[in-house]
This record gives C-alpha cells, structure tokens and sequence, in this order.
C-alpha cells in the first residue's frame, strides 16, 4: 500500500532527518548540520522536505535571486526506501510552483 506523500516548508526540527537523508545519498559533498541550519533559516533559500506517515522522507532547495523570478537547484535527495515514487519530481515541482507564484 502507498502512502501519501506531503510536501511542507521544513523547520529547524527537520535537520536531523535532512542530514540523515545526505549521509544515505552522498558520499562526498556532503551538507553538514551547519550548513543545513543556514539553508532552512536563510530568506535566500527555500527548503521542502517530502513526508510519508510524518517521517521526512527527502529534501529539495532552492537558491533564490533577489528581484529576480529565478533561483537554482542546490540540493535535492530522497532516502533510498523512496525511490522511485516520483518524490523529487513533487519538490521540483514545488520550486517551480513557489516561483511562478511570486
């Protein structure tokens, strides 16, 4: 059975399943718990997580320009359980609705 997937602004309660969530997808380059505050925090960044049954399940941001309808894809991952589900697709999605929107 899927579950249903909910798209959510993430919040400083998030950053230990976003790192955990790097950890699982990256092996270098990783965002550290620093860096992931920062993006959460930032009026620069917008960061989505994905949840299923409430547990964060993947993360996408996006850089935004000031005065400038763009922003850029900085990171994206979904846990590997996800995959496959069409999760990155939504938080891609969801950048580009919250840009067309402003």
């Amino acid at each position: 059975m899927r579950h249903k997937v909910v798209l959510r602004k993430a919040v400083l309660d998030d950053i230990s399943c976003i790192l955990g969530i790097e950890e699982k997808s990256f092996l270098t380059d990783q965002l550290s718990a620093k860096q992931i505050r920062y993006l959460v925090s930032s009026q620069t960044a917008r960061t989505w997580v994905a949840t299923v049954d409430k547990q964060v399940v993947a993360y996408g941001v996006f850089l935004l320009k000031k005065h400038i309808a763009a922003a850029r894809l900085y990171s994206l991952a979904v846990s590997p359980d996800y995959q496959r589900r069409g999760i990155a697709k939504k938080l891609i999605e969801q950048g580009v609705n919250y840009l067309t929107s402003q």
